[in-house]
């Protein structure tokens, strides 16, 4: 009896984009692997009523130098300020991602030094910093990516090579 070769896993995402298909799947289905995951995990450790609980993140909770007032809507803006706009967010050059990138860098060393949350305020300081997270790896992809492919559009670098057609990973926090 033949037996069913495995596929390799699809890629999800590629050269579009959009608020839509592809993308509102892999939110959705990454979430709730992710959900059961984390569910799993937690039946193979068994309940452990009288350990501390510690949260795992410590960006915006737990500040690697002196607590300092934080203006998170200021921040917010400015990272807005980096990625929404058309003319930055499609026709992009690298001058101006570098530029981003030092005012993105610059916004997330002052969330790692300074900044401290407790009780209602945790959600929105871990938003500002996962804000922050997310368009550091968009612009660092973006600076990588010297040409133009799917609509990643590089003003300064029009053409698209084929020596250049792969995936590009980003990651880290502290260093991508």
């Amino acid at each position: 009896m033949p037996r069913a070769i495995p596929r390799p896993a699809k890629l999800v995402a590629g050269a579009t984009s959009g608020g839509g298909a592809q993308n509102a799947a892999w939110a959705l289905t990454s979430g709730v692997l992710s959900g059961q995951g984390a569910a799993a995990f937690a039946r193979r450790q068994g309940r452990r009523a009288a350990e501390k609980i510690r949260p795992a993140g410590t960006v915006a909770l737990h500040p690697a130098g002196p607590v300092k007032a934080i203006d998170q809507q200021a921040i917010v803006r400015r990272v807005q300020d980096q990625i929404l706009p058309l003319e930055k967010a499609l026709w992009r050059t690298g001058k101006e991602l570098t530029n981003a990138e030092t005012l993105l860098e610059d916004s997330w060393r002052e969330i790692v030094a300074h900044g401290e949350a407790s009780d209602l305020d945790i959600v929105a300081a871990r938003e500002t910093a996962a804000l922050v997270a997310t368009a550091r790896w968009c612009t660092a992809a973006a600076l990588a990516r010297e040409e133009s492919r799917g609509i990643h559009l590089r003003a300064d670098a029009p053409g698209s090579s084929p020596e250049l057609a792969s995936r590009l990973l980003v990651g880290g926090l502290d260093h991508l």
